[in-house]
């Protein structure tokens, strides 16, 4: 039976990888059309950006052993202070959870009420650096290098799942958390943005992010006792670095 639950594990990963994949080449094709002069006169230039993406990440060397695939959310930024250049700052933000563990649970004795034992493994982290717009208009290729600190977290909450008001929702409640490794990371990497409305567009881009030499639980590593307590059973300590490949939207304020 537990190897059933692995190999459907691994199925599932791969499934998501591949899914992403193809998405992202859709993507790419509909964005491969050339860029006119007369695109780059209508749209002028970007003084300020603001973007928001889908995050699929696969961990690399022995961390991307113990995880294998992530997902996430990244949001960024991007500031222009020239009008005649086309190296700006960049300041972005991303979540990624490379792993997650569920446990159901009784909150009473008999259990009458059920609940879900939720137990998150993942990263936080904030960076900011050059970004430089290679050409303008309606496509628009892109590379970027921020640095900034990030975490490496294990919580640990409480979901519970009913019906309110008609309507069937889940929260979490009591939250915790029972590790944190603070450091820096370097993330790096390009992509294509696509203009289809004056203002608005979608995005595709690969990034390259390394933590560095760090402290990290995985699934397992965080034990639940039948007495209600938790054990902290293993903490990893190795390189970490992985791949990350981002799909989403960015409005842009142009210049006046």
């Amino acid at each position: 039976m537990g190897s059933f639950y692995v190999a459907y594990g691994n199925g599932l990963r791969k499934e998501v990888r591949t899914k992403s994949v193809v998405l992202g080449a859709c993507i790419l094709a509909l964005v491969a059309e050339p860029v006119t002069a007369q695109d780059q006169e209508e749209l002028g230039s970007r003084l300020f950006g603001i973007e928001s993406s889908f995050l699929v990440t696969e961990g690399l060397g022995e961390f991307g052993e113990l995880t294998g695939a992530g997902l996430g959310f990244t949001m960024g930024s991007t500031w222009m202070p020239s009008r005649t250049s086309d190296v700006g700052v960049r300041i972005d933000l991303s979540l990624n959870v490379y792993d997650r563990e569920t446990n159901p649970s009784c909150l009473t004795n008999p259990c009458w009420i059920e609940g879900d034992v939720i137990t998150s493994y993942g990263s936080l982290q904030f960076g900011i650096g050059p970004e430089w717009t290679i050409t303008h208009g309606g496509v628009e290729p892109y590379v970027f290098a921020t640095v900034g600190p990030s975490v490496f977290y294990t919580s640990l909450g409480l979901e519970i799942c009913g019906t309110h008001d008609s309507s069937y929702s889940c929260s979490v409640e009591r939250n915790r958390n029972y590790h944190s490794d603070w450091g820096l990371f370097i993330r790096s990497g390009g992509g294509l943005r696509y203009q289809f409305l004056k203002f608005f567009g979608g995005y595709l881009s690969v990034a390259y992010q390394h933590f560095g030499t760090r402290s990290y639980m995985v699934k397992g590593d965080l034990g639940l006792n039948d007495d209600g307590t938790v054990t902290i059973d293993t903490r990893r300590h190795s390189s970490v670095s992985n791949l990350g490949l981002e799909i989403g939207m960015y409005f842009e304020l142009p210049r006046r």
